[in-house]
């Protein structure tokens, strides 16, 4: 192999590998970023209307404030809230928001006093001498028999 048959191979070799490898990019200085323009009005819908609004807000008021004046009333006049939701049917919407509490301790006086009466009814007697009254003369020994002892009321 000639000297010069080698550098003709390596200076081909070369211009192969400078064709496959890409230029480098070249930054350009005077490129910057722009961000888009900010719009300060919200974004609108085609959809929306003041009728739209108006009836949103009436819905709005017609749950809010039912809501607002019972709990005003719960908190500030149980005892009439009490009497117009029971005057109106609504016993157990009363007794939920405003719970009687004297009819619970009536009730609970009542269902004491019957426990109090069940239990006088079922008292067991207390202890009790229960020993017989009879006098030593009054016990017969037969003294034929085969007597152990006697003592007390009884032989054995």
């Amino acid at each position: 192999v000639d000297l010069a048959t080698e550098a003709t191979y390596l200076d081909n070799e070369a211009t192969v590998a400078a064709t496959l490898v890409p230029p480098p990019l070249s930054p350009t200085p005077y490129e910057t970023f722009t961000p888009p323009p900010i719009s300060l009005t919200p974004p609108t819908s085609s959809s929306s209307s003041p009728i739209a609004a108006i009836a949103g807000a009436l819905v709005g008021f017609g749950v809010i404030g039912p809501s607002m004046v019972l709990s005003i009333l719960a908190l500030f006049f149980k005892p009439f809230l009490r009497r117009k939701l029971l005057k109106y049917g609504l016993r157990r919407l009363a007794d939920f928001i405003v719970p009687d509490l004297t009819d619970d301790f009536r009730l609970m006086s009542v269902k004491m006093e019957l426990l109090e009466s069940f239990l006088t009814k079922q008292k067991l007697p207390r202890l009790q001498d229960v020993t017989p009254e009879m006098t030593e003369s009054d016990v017969i020994v037969d003294i034929d028999a085969d007597v152990l002892g006697s003592g007390g009321y009884g032989t054995v």
